[in-house]
């Protein structure tokens, strides 16, 4: 089950732009849960946000815990490659057990984050290649 919740935020997405992330979300998404094989629920935040790295406007991911991933997304301005990307990474992570909230008793380490990474990054190139 995919969940999509959009935080508000003083720069909101205007509703079109708001219904097509959805939409982009939503067909990425139920692709890469059924190439990974993910069971069970996935939820999605997305909160309107701008941050820059390298001059760039950044769309920024992250796997919280084995059934959330917030986005961050720069309104206006985000590319969808990217976001499409992002969703392809965080999912790769879900897959694999590896996130930033770790179950009682899992470990953490630097090697797992090393392969971790790599083949998330490696996930995301083969689903998005206009990306590289």
């Amino acid at each position: 089950m995919l969940n999509i919740l959009f935080l508000k935020s003083k720069n909101n997405f205007v509703p079109e732009e708001k219904r097509k992330i959805k939409n982009s979300i939503e067909e990425v998404a139920s692709r890469v849960i059924n190439i990974l094989d993910i069971k069970g629920i996935v939820n999605i935040t997305v909160y309107p946000f701008v941050w820059y790295i390298r001059g760039k406007p950044w769309v920024g991911g992250v796997a919280r815990s084995k059934e959330w991933v917030e986005l961050t997304i720069p309104p206006k301005i985000y590319l969808p490659d990217d976001l499409e990307g992002i969703v392809c990474h965080e999912l790769h992570h879900i897959a694999r057990k590896y996130y930033y909230y770790t179950e009682i008793g899992e470990q953490r380490s630097l090697l797992n984050a090393i392969f971790s990474e790599g083949l998330a990054t490696t996930f995301e190139m083969e689903q998005v290649p206009q990306r590289r």
